[in-house]
């Protein structure tokens, strides 16, 4: 019994193999591919320095609190009670400033690349509506859906080869 069924899984699934490769079928990463193109690390470069004051905060409130940690823990038995009590709370406020500064930082980075994606939704559903004519393609999968894809079913360096050569 297990061996009929062991069989009529391998013949299901090359029928689903010959049949996919009929109708061809290709992967495509959408965002990979968007992110991969030239105008991406054009926008990335502009993300960087719209955030490098930002950024270079965060690591100065980091080193900050690191060496006032460190500081605490090698001199804070000796110290006085209310200037222990002050460095702990100073510490404390800049935790609190590192953590909304961070939470900032990473929110703004996310908004302004789901715009540069919104943004260019519309070349995308070009550019991916001229590979299906070229190609012939009938259906377009997912590849983060995907367990396994031969390499010439993915999409998606001919996806970003397009945007490249698009302006």
């Amino acid at each position: 019994m297990k061996t009929w069924a062991s069989a009529m899984l391998v013949g299901m699934g090359l029928s689903l193999a010959s049949v996919a490769h009929a109708i061809d079928v290709v992967v495509l990463d959408v965002p990979q591919a968007l992110f991969s193109s030239e105008r991406a690390k054009t926008f990335m470069k502009g993300l960087d320095k719209e955030f490098s004051d930002s950024e270079g905060r965060l690591e100065r409130l980091a080193r900050d609190i690191q060496s006032g940690q460190q500081q605490l823990q090698k001199d804070g038995s000796v110290m006085k009670d209310t200037d222990r009590r002050k460095m702990e709370q100073s510490l404390q406020d800049k935790v609190s400033e590192y953590r909304f500064l961070q939470q900032k930082v990473q929110s703004g980075r996310a908004d302004r690349q789901q715009e540069f994606l919104d943004n260019n939704r519309a070349l995308l559903d070009k550019l991916i509506r001229q590979m299906i004519d070229q190609k012939n393609i009938k259906v377009i999968l997912n590849k983060q859906g995907t367990v396994y894809v031969a390499p010439d079913a993915d999409m998606t360096k001919t996806l970003v080869d397009l945007l490249n050569k698009s302006k």
